[in-house]
């Protein structure tokens, strides 16, 4: 009985843990483009990765011990959250790419991006919570049985 709770609330964590990655990259992104903000983006995209992986593994786990997964696999609002959830990992891939290179430029003393660069990347971590939002409300049409296929 102690498992399901245990991986609930790791889930939840997950959640908290990716949200707040995205929130401090909207904060990092800002500020003016530094060494520290380049490195602080990169630090958040990580934080970001690790959010979005322990998610999607405590998220099965999850539904594995509720309903089944048998109940979740019928259900359209899980279909539609995972289809977001993978859009949403598909659209990190460029900005990681770039906070990536762009702290291997820093850590080599090169300059770092423009501000044009900088400010290009803003939309993202709106785009992200976005997403994360009609994923929330997909969960709980998920709960109620909303979308529920016989």
């Amino acid at each position: 009985m102690l498992v399901p709770v245990i991986i609930a609330t790791l889930h939840y964590i997950a959640v908290f843990l990716l949200v707040g990655a995205v929130f401090a990259q909207m904060y990092l992104l800002k500020l003016p483009p530094s060494a520290d903000a380049v490195r602080g983006i990169a630090r958040a995209d990580i934080v970001f990765g690790i959010g979005a992986v322990a998610i999607l593994i405590s998220g099965f786990g999850n539904a594995a011990h509720a309903k089944g997964m048998a109940y979740y696999f019928h259900n359209g609002a899980f279909h539609l959250a995972l289809t977001l959830f993978i859009v949403s990992a598909l659209l990190s891939i460029g900005p990681t790419i770039r906070y990536r290179r762009w702290k291997k430029a820093v850590d080599a003393g090169l300059p770092g991006p423009t501000e044009a660069e900088w400010k290009a990347q803003r939309k993202w971590p709106h785009i992200h919570l976005t997403l994360f939002a009609i994923i929330a409300a997909c969960m709980a049409m998920m709960a109620r049985g909303v979308m529920a296929g016989g």
